[in-house]
This record gives C-alpha cells, sequence and structure tokens, in this order.
C-alpha cells in the first residue's frame, strides 16, 4: 500500500514513479491542502534549483506528476483542481526562475579569466580588497562622525546611495561575495591547494582587473538567488507577477506577512544597537585612545616581513588587548546572559575539550594581532601598494604565538586556532572563520574580517554545530523573570512549583501564574539560539509555536482542573473556574525575531521588552557625545497605575520596536541579470529611511517604576550576584 507520506512522494519522484507519485501527491494535497506547497519544498521532494545534483529532469517529471494529478481531478469533481494547479504552477515558475538565473551564472562563471589564477594568488587579491574597503570606510564615516559631533551606533546602517544601500550593507555584500567566491575557489581548486610553487604574490592589486569586478558581480548575483530560495523555501514567500513591457515581466517575492518580515529586520537592528550601547557603557574612550596612540609608536615591525610581528614585545599585544577589551567583556556578558550556569559546563572541538573561555581566549589574541597589524599597515597604505594588507603567515607561527601569549597548552592552542580556519568542506562561514587557509600550512589573515566578528554569532553557530542543547537555560530565565517582576507592585506571582498529573494523562508544569489587572497571566519561557539565516528563522518559528501550543494546554487545564491547580497556588485566586477571556498568554523568549506577533492568540515577546513595561517604563531622549551626555526630553510608557489594556497594547508593539518600525521603508531588491533573456526576479526588503537613535531613546533604571525602589549598588533581584547597575540595571 502506497503511504501519504512526503518522504514517500519524495522516493516515486527520484525513481521517477510515475503512477505512485501522482496518487501520492492527490492524497497528500487532499489532507494537507493548505500546507502542501511549504511541505512539498521543506521535504527536499524536488531537489533545490542552486544545487549541483539539480537537473531540468527532475522538473520535467515533477510538471508530468502534477499534469496527471490535474487531469484525476477533473476526472472526478473537480474541487481541487485549481487550487492544486495555482500551488504547483508557482513552485515550478520558482524553480525554473531560479535554475535559470542560476545555469547563466554558472555558464558566465566558467569563461572568467579570474579562475586560470593561481589560488594563493586569487585569495591574496579577494583578501586585499576587503581590507582597502575596510579602510576607505572607516576614513570617510571616521569624517562623518567628527562633523556630526555624536555618535548613536547606527550611523553605518543608513543608506548613502540612491541605490539605497548602507554602507554595513556594501560591508557585509563583500563579505558574503567573499565567502561565496573562496568556496567556490577551494572547490575548483578540487582539493589541489598543497605543494604550490609560489608561496605568495606581489602583484596582488584587484583593481582595474575586468574579470576580477566580473567574478564578484557573479557571487552577489548568486548571493541574491541563495536567498530569495531560502526564503521561498522555509519562509514561504510567494511572487506576483508584474509587466515591465510587452516582452517582459517581473516576478516579485514578498513574505506571506510583510508585518511579520518587518519585525525580523527590527530585530537585526535592535541586537546591533544593544551591542554598541553595552559596549558604550563599558568603553573608556580616553583610555582606549590613549592605548591606541601607544600601539602607533610601539607597532613597529617589517611590512616587508609580515610574521615579524610576532616578534614585537608582549607589550605590545597588551596594547592591542586594551583597545579590545571592553568589546570582548560585553560579548561575554551577553554570552553569559544567554546561557546562564551552562557557559562553564559547555565545552566545544572535535575532543569537546575547549571551554568557553578559552575560546574566547581566541577571540582576544585574534583580534588584537589584528589592531596591532592594521595599525601598521593602515598608516602606510598610498592606494597603491597592497601587498602587505592582507599578509600570508604560517599555521604554526599563530598557534606558538597564540600559546606564548595566552598560556595555554601547545595542543590546546592549536586546537583552539584550528576553530577560526576557515578550509575546504568548513565548519562554519567566513563571518565566524575568518582565517582563510591557502595550503601548505598557511592562512591569508586579513584584519577587517577578524575585527568584523560577532562573537555572540560565532558562538551560536558553535552551539548548533557541535549539537549544544541550551533549553536547560530557560529554567534559570524563568527564576530571573520571577525575581525580578517581583520587585513591581502591580504584577503578583505565584512563586510555587504548580506540577501534577494533567486529565489528558500527562504532566503538567507551568512556568510562570500570576496576576495583573483583574487577569490570569501565563507565561512560557523559550530559551534560544539566535537565528542567522532564513533557515533558522523557520526554525526558531517552530520552537515559539511549540511554546504556544504549551500554554494553550496549560489554559485549557488551568480551567478543567482549576481546583487541582490552586492546591499548588501561593497567591489568592478567585473560587470560580475562570474563563479563556479571563486568561491572557504569553510565550516570552531571549530572542527578538518574534517580538510583537500574536499566535493562536498568544502574545510573543521578549524579556528585555517585558521587564521593561513593569520595572522601567520611563524613557529618555538621550543624546550620547563622545565625553558626555545630556537629556533631551522624558515620557513614561504610562503614569500613575500600569492598565492591562496598556500592557495588551504594549506587547503588540514595544517602545523597542515601535520606533524602529516607523523609521524602515519598504523597498524592492533586484536580482541582477546575467543574461537579457533571463527571468527578472526582485524580492521585497526594507532599510532605514532616518535614524531611529539619533539623540537615542534611551532607558536607564532611576526607580521610576511605583514599587519597591532596587539600589544601584544593591544586588541585582535577578539571583546573578552582580551589583544591579551592572547586571540589569543596565
Amino acid at each position: 500500500m502506497n503511504k501519504l507520506t512526503y518522504e514517500n512522494l519524495k522516493t516515486h519522484i527520484k525513481n521517477k514513479d510515475l503512477t505512485n507519485a501522482a496518487t501520492t501527491m492527490i492524497g497528500l494535497y487532499i489532507f494537507d491542502e493548505e500546507k502542501f506547497g511549504k511541505n512539498l519544498l521543506l521535504s527536499g521532494c524536488i531537489s533545490d534549483p542552486m544545487s549541483r545534483t539539480f537537473t531540468e529532469g527532475e522538473l520535467d517529471f515533477f510538471s508530468k506528476a502534477c499534469s496527471l494529478v490535474c487531469q484525476c481531478f477533473e476526472d472526478g469533481e473537480g474541487e481541487y483542481k485549481e487550487g492544486f494547479q495555482k500551488t504547483v504552477v508557482k513552485i515550478y515558475s520558482t524553480i525554473m526562475d531560479i535554475y535559470k538565473a542560476s545555469k547563466s551564472n554558472e555558464a558566465r562563471l566558467n569563461k572568467n579569466e579570474f579562475l586560470n589564477y593561481p589560488f594563493t594568488k586569487q585569495i591574496q587579491m579577494l583578501c586585499t580588497f576587503i581590507e582597502s574597503q575596510s579602510f576607505y570606510a572607516n576614513r570617510d564615516m571616521g569624517k562623518k562622525i567628527k562633523l556630526q559631533g555624536y555618535v548613536t551606533g547606527m550611523e553605518h546602517e543608513l543608506p548613502e546611495s540612491e541605490k539605497e544601500v548602507s554602507v554595513a550593507d556594501v560591508m557585509e555584500a563583500n563579505l558574503e561575495i567573499f565567502d561565496t567566491l573562496v568556496r567556490l575557489l577551494h572547490y575548483k581548486a578540487n582539493g589541489k591547494i598543497e605543494n604550490q610553487e609560489m608561496k605568495s604574490y606581489q602583484d596582488i592589486s584587484p583593481f582595474g582587473i575586468p574579470s576580477i569586478k566580473e567574478i564578484m558581480l557573479l557571487a552577489l548575483h548568486r548571493g541574491f538567488l541563495e536567498e530569495l530560495w531560502s526564503r521561498v523555501k522555509y519562509q514561504d514567500w510567494k511572487f506576483e507577477r508584474f509587466k515591465i513591457d510587452d516582452n517582459n515581466h517581473v516576478h516579485h517575492y514578498c513574505s506571506p506577512n510583510n508585518e511579520n518580515y518587518k519585525k525580523e529586520r527590527v530585530a537585526v537592528i535592535r541586537y546591533k544597537y544593544r551591542n554598541f550601547i553595552n559596549y558604550s557603557k563599558q568603553v573608556n574612550y580616553k583610555k582606549m585612545a590613549e592605548a591606541i596612540k601607544d600601539l602607533e609608536g610601539k607597532s613597529v615591525f617589517s611590512l616587508a616581513s609580515p610574521s615579524s610581528v610576532f616578534e614585537l614585545d608582549n607589550d605590545v599585544f597588551s596594547l592591542g588587548r586594551e583597545i579590545i577589551k571592553s568589546a570582548i567583556n560585553v560579548a561575554w556578558n551577553q554570552m553569559e546572559e544567554d546561557l546562564g550556569s551552562l557557559v562553564k559546563i559547555i565545552k566545544i572541538g572535535k575532543h569537546r575539550d575547549i571551554n568557553l573561555s578559552e575560546l574566547y581566549e581566541g577571540f582576544r589574541y585574534l583580534l588584537s594581532l589584528a589592531y596591532v597589524y592594521r595599525t601598521s599597515s593602515h598608516a602606510k597604505y598610498d592606494d597603491k601598494d597592497f601587498t602587505f594588507l592582507s599578509p600570508i603567515f604560517e599555521v604554526q607561527d599563530l598557534k606558538k604565538h597564540f600559546s606564548k601569549l595566552s598560556g595555554i597548552s601547545d595542543d590546546k592552542s592549536s586546537n583552539i586556532i584550528d576553530l577560526f580556519v576557515f578550509k575546504p568542506k568548513p565548519l562554519l562561514d567566513i563571518f565566524s572563520q575568518p582565517l582563510v587557509y591557502v595550503g601548505d600550512e598557511r592562512i591569508a589573515f586579513t584584519p577587517h574580517i577578524v575585527i568584523q566578528m560577532n562573537i555572540n554569532r560565532i558562538v551560536s553557530k558553535h552551539l548548533s554545530y557541535w549539537d549544544i542543547d541550551i533549553a536547560s537555560k530557560g529554567v534559570e530565565l524563568e527564576e530571573e523573570i520571577k525575581n525580578l517582576l517581583s520587585f513591581s507592585s502591580h504584577f503578583t506571582i505565584n512563586k510555587s512549583k504548580v506540577k501534577f498529573l494533567a486529565y489528558d494523562g500527562k504532566d503538567v508544569e507551568y512556568d510562570l501564574i500570576a496576576t495583573f489587572g483583574g487577569k490570569i497571566i501565563l507565561i512560557e519561557f523559550k530559551c534560544l539560539n539566535l537565528p542567522f539565516s532564513p533557515k533558522e528563522v523557520k526554525q526558531r518559528y517552530d520552537d515559539i509555536l511549540y511554546g504556544v501550543s504549551q500554554v494553550k494546554r496549560r489554559e485549557d487545564i488551568l480551567i478543567r482542573q482549576w481546583e487541582e491547580v490552586q492546591k499548588y497556588m501561593d497567591i489568592p485566586l478567585t473560587k470560580v473556574s475562570p474563563k479563556s477571556e479571563d486568561i491572557v498568554k504569553i510565550v516570552c523568549t531571549n530572542i527578538f525575531e518574534f517580538t510583537g506577533r500574536k499566535e493562536q492568540g498568544v502574545y510573543i515577546t521578549d524579556v528585555s521588552s517585558f521587564i521593561k513595561f513593569f520595572l522601567d517604563p520611563k524613557v529618555e531622549e538621550v543624546r550620547l557625545e563622545l565625553n558626555s551626555t545630556s537629556i533631551i526630553s522624558e515620557t513614561k510608557l504610562w503614569s500613575g497605575e500600569p492598565t492591562l489594556e496598556g500592557l495588551l497594547e504594549y506587547l503588540k508593539s514595544p517602545i523597542a520596536v515601535s520606533g524602529i518600525m516607523e523609521k524602515l521603508k519598504e523597498v524592492s531588491r533586484e536580482v541582477p541579470l546575467i543574461n537579457k533573456d533571463d527571468p527578472h526576479l526582485a524580492f521585497n526588503d526594507y532599510i532605514l529611511e532616518g535614524n531611529p537613535y539619533d539623540f537615542a531613546a534611551l532607558s536607564k533604571y532611576k526607580g521610576s517604576y511605583q514599587g519597591n525602589k532596587v539600589g544601584r549598588n544593591n544586588q541585582c533581584p535577578c539571583g546573578s550576584g552582580k551589583k544591579f547597575k551592572k547586571c540589569h540595571g543596565i
């Protein structure tokens, strides 16, 4: 008997079993009509059009099977034909469009002369391009901030051209192009990058060479296609067809819910701004400026012999560590907040013997080396000589130097550095492994690629790669929130454990039950890894939906078994069993991507937004200048007493979200054409059309809430053991 599963459908398509493929599709569509298209793609029934295994023959067979299904529907009552046809035509068109564009890319790529250059020279030229662009961007941005007179942390994010792209967009696109090209070059080299005759090259200027410009555009084009396909596959993006002229049309793709996609874009900005603010509160600009000046005088070595940088005195690298000290501390503090006690337990690496503090020593070393090297190379860069911007280092020299400075054993130092080396078939991406392997135990060292490392992103990537579960942090998160909210006189929290065998024969345990505004508040906590791709956003969304189902089940049990619930409660509740309208359901998480959504009657929020409403309703507009701050204005989320209506409105649009939402502008991104006959493709995006943090609205804990005041030098009520001003008082 033919079982109606997508896995079976995948097998039938692979085996080109037309009858069974059509029969299975009929059953799946009838029983799974609403999600048929989405599940067809997610299950991999059709290969990704960007993959090397995909063929037109596979798509032709799919088309034949779909035609047979339509015939069967037509021979029946015909009620399913139109919906099925509409679904599969969209899927077929999308796959064929992306496949055609990809084949054009591949054909042009195979003719590109840059691919004939020696492998090491290819990498050196690309690395040199990245570093030179960083030099120009930093120089120009420094002038802009000096003229502006203050800094908000969002200067790099604002579009500066008619193409509506920002400096951050350009630099990030450069790195994505670089990641794509290095993978391509590793693939083209087919493992033959060892025992090269030339170990490094002098004529490595990337400018004025048409083949380099072309191959970078091809990489950008492929990146657009990969991004578009990921959003189609994992987030159910679909296209609308628009006429360009009598001979051409465009397929314009957008999210099924643009408001939710917009909130995902808000999350990216919130993360960046949070990091900037935390950094600004940690850094001593005067001390850092002194360290930079000292480094400029002491970072003296021969750029003609780049490895001589390892011969500099330890105090030179101490200056580098002073410059990056605040960035490392902020990243570590954020990781402690994200992972709690797991920070001391987690171990990664092929032997599972590298703890996170040792990984951070690796970050500290590479960042300090990047600043030491860049201080000298940028000072002597004259727009002409590119040979020293991105040096080639022996991997062994790096490992020995790291061991010497860190005091970590040679073997473990070697394993730690290996985590940062981008080799053929890499563990992660170029953003996370910035040392590009060029063969013969050598790497290309590009200061900008090292300095751009998002430490918390890399840690999160490692947690995923090494399959480390952080769900247990949710219990700690739950306790932190309970302790913090207990300081609000408006929110009454049950602190006792509520766990029992429910009517459905399964145990039930409540994360948090509270009362506010005459309603019962049920909160489910979810501690999740940060998502960095459409696929990961989809995975986190599934986690959120699971949390939604959990809190809804607990609501049902609470209503049905009210007397049983009351046995475990330590706060007063009515004797009469509540109705659904008497209960507010919330899923509260540590990530920002889903804040402001409402799923199946359940509000989704993040910890910082939720806590702010009760403990920190004051909002101050603060002007941040290099050496001072000044308060421009003050407002409050509520005055007098907070209300339930106010909370529910706030959950739909917290102030941290609404301010950015107002500044986001919808734009259309066109996928460049390789050939004039290629399909015209475009997709939806959002950009900042103004700075949401100009005279940024920053919140400060100043006892402004109505309730028990926490002194800034007192212990934080979350139970971390830190002073309030260094924990949730930041």
